[in-house]
């Protein structure tokens, strides 16, 4: 017994003649009427009765009695098809901060992608303190962000760090070493990218310093850096990605930022889906490349 004879035989009891049913179908009637016998031979059944000059398809009892049954066959290969192409396309949810979402997440999430088309991926760009809302309601598995904060419901996992570095539009006048207090603040373009980072930044620059840009816009902060003769003071990560695509030069601060560390969050004590672990290897593979050290080691 072939699905294709149990839609036949459904489209028959719906369309009333074999015609109908084969259009309906887009098969030819004898195509259709074969479905119907071989049906009919393995139940041992005869489903319609069959008469000269008879054009309608009229049941049988057995025919109609068989109407609830073919119901139920054609209801659990519906089922069983919607259970395997959940599992096929399989969910991955995450958020991620504006930075780590773009300077990482994207080239990492594109490498998964590749290795893995069967998995969907739904990325949410979240700050920090969203992040913890997300992912108590369930709405993604994962977030990673940069500052923490306390949850009885969600834990921290230490990912990777990586050092802030000096990157610079090339006609602003750069020595090959520089330290903070050599630098311009009204030249400067200004993120927010971490406590510790703002910390080292109000101490060497006070803390009402006048940059010339203070945004948490990262576009805004390349079309200055590629336009305009300024600095701006960066994660590794961001900086590769702005030298890689010619917008900026890079160099190493004395007394330099503390190093920027990235977290995972996810809900406390929930075991880490498949697909989360191998997403978590695509973004190691893209940090250590970009000079970052990774932390996380599952245990």
């Amino acid at each position: 017994m072939t699905r294709a004879e149990i839609q036949a035989f459904l489209a028959v009891v719906e369309c009333g003649s074999i015609s109908r049913a084969a259009d309906k179908l887009f098969v030819r009637q004898s195509t259709l009427s074969g479905r119907i016998q071989n049906l009919e031979t393995e139940l041992n059944l005869i489903l319609f009765k069959r008469g000269k000059g008879v054009r309608s398809s009229e049941l049988t009892d057995h025919g109609r009695d068989f109407i609830p049954i073919a119901e139920k066959w054609e209801k659990l290969w519906q089922e069983t098809l919607t259970a395997a192409n959940k599992k096929q396309h399989r969910l991955l949810c995450t958020s991620a901060i504006h930075s780590v979402n773009t300077y990482i997440m994207t080239e990492a999430c594109s490498l998964f992608a590749a290795q893995y088309p069967e998995v969907r991926l739904r990325l949410l760009i979240r700050h920090s303190d969203e992040a913890y809302h997300l992912i108590e309601n369930g709405g993604v598995e994962a977030a990673f962000i940069t500052k923490p904060q306390f949850s009885k419901k969600v834990e921290a996992i230490s990912l990777f760090s990586e050092k802030t570095v000096l990157v610079y539009n090339e006609s602003y006048p750069i020595a090959q070493t520089v330290h903070p207090s050599e630098l311009d603040p009204g030249k400067e373009i200004l993120l927010d990218w971490y406590r510790e980072y703002i910390q080292w930044h109000e101490y060497w620059f006070g803390e009402n310093s006048a940059p010339k840009v203070f945004t948490d816009d990262m576009s805004i902060m390349e079309k200055f850096l590629q336009t305009e003769s300024c600095w701006s003071i960066t994660p590794i990560s961001v900086a590769g990605m702005l030298q890689r695509n010619s917008l900026v030069r890079i160099i190493s601060l004395e007394e330099p930022p503390p190093d920027r560390n990235v977290y995972m969050i996810k809900f406390n004590k929930a075991s880490m889906s498949e697909e989360l672990g191998l997403l978590l290897e695509n973004i190691r593979e893209v940090v250590e490349r970009q000079g970052a050290e990774w932390i996380y080691h599952k245990i």
